[in-house]
């Protein structure tokens, strides 16, 4: 593997890693998930603290809220034309701690205002009737530098102890679907690596005998080739001769009798033929 990675491109080596590092990140924050993504539940939040425990990032618990203190802020995200904007709003747990809480739903921003309409006018002193508790599901998240002088100003005129002031947010737009999504996109991210991986390698091993066959193509003298040709052809015709050949190295030219009388019989019937052809008449 190690080896593999020497072989390719600073390019190929940042795809790859941005590939992995992205595909794992989100595989982890999906499996971590996993849970709640099968099947839709979480810890209830006034259950946790209640019993003198704090959530952890990335959590998710569910939440009936009751009480909404103040809408302290709101932001945007995203890029240029597309822009997400999210309004924290403060509200109050049943041990009596306070917690922000994120949201960007209309209607869920709708009933949130109705809560903290009534917790406001019972904090005056007004006897209210308070609407129906809003059932959130949210993520943990720890609170933004920007957001947390914001986040401690909203509280301050309320005179909560220090004690009581949880510095965490809970983010309802991270949803279920969102988390399955995530999950799903670590693993095709993986996959897309695993294949990318595995492309390069064969698309290296492809260069290297296409550079190949190009150096022999280069290196072809078709009249070296010829002339090593008929070399070897010479050796062999050498070879054929010296081992017919006597052993002073001349060539055996001794003819059979039968051979001497052939050739004498063929030249006599040569001359007599010869002489009768120039007959006069």
């Amino acid at each position: 593997m190690i080896d593999f990675l020497k072989r390719l491109t600073i390019k190929q080596v940042t795809v790859l890693a941005i590939l992995l590092v992205a595909g794992i990140s989100m595989f982890v924050i999906g499996l971590f998930n996993l849970p709640y993504i099968i099947t839709g539940k979480a810890d209830n939040l006034n259950d946790i603290v209640m019993s003198g425990e704090e959530p952890q990032k990335l959590d998710i618990v569910e939440l009936d809220v009751k009480y909404v203190l103040c809408c302290y802020a709101h932001s945007e995200t995203g890029y240029r034309s597309i822009r997400t904007k999210k309004y924290h709003y403060v509200v109050m747990l049943e041990d009596g701690s306070c917690m922000s809480l994120a949201v960007k739903d209309d209607e869920i921003r709708a009933n949130l205002s109705q809560l903290m309409s009534a917790t406001k006018s019972y904090m005056n002193g007004y006897t209210v009737q308070f609407p129906e508790p809003l059932h959130v599901t949210a993520v943990v998240k720890g609170l933004k530098n920007a957001g947390v002088d914001m986040y401690l100003d909203g509280i301050r005129e309320y005179d909560i102890s220090s004690d009581d002031i949880i510095m965490l947010e809970l983010d309802t737009t991270k949803t279920r679907e969102a988390l399955a999504i995530i999950l799903l996109l670590g693993v095709v991210l993986m996959i897309v690596g695993i294949v990318y991986v595995k492309n390069s390698a064969e698309e290296k091993k492809a260069k290297a005998r296409s550079f190949a066959a190009l150096e022999n193509e280069v290196n072809y003298d078709p009249l070296k080739t010829f002339v090593n040709k008929n070399e070897n052809n010479t050796d062999r015709v050498t070879d054929t001769i010296s081992t017919n050949g006597s052993t002073d190295g001349s060539i055996d030219g001794r003819i059979s009798e039968q051979q001497l009388s052939d050739t004498k019989t063929t030249t006599s019937d040569s001359t007599s033929t010869s002489k009768f052809s120039l007959k006069k008449d």
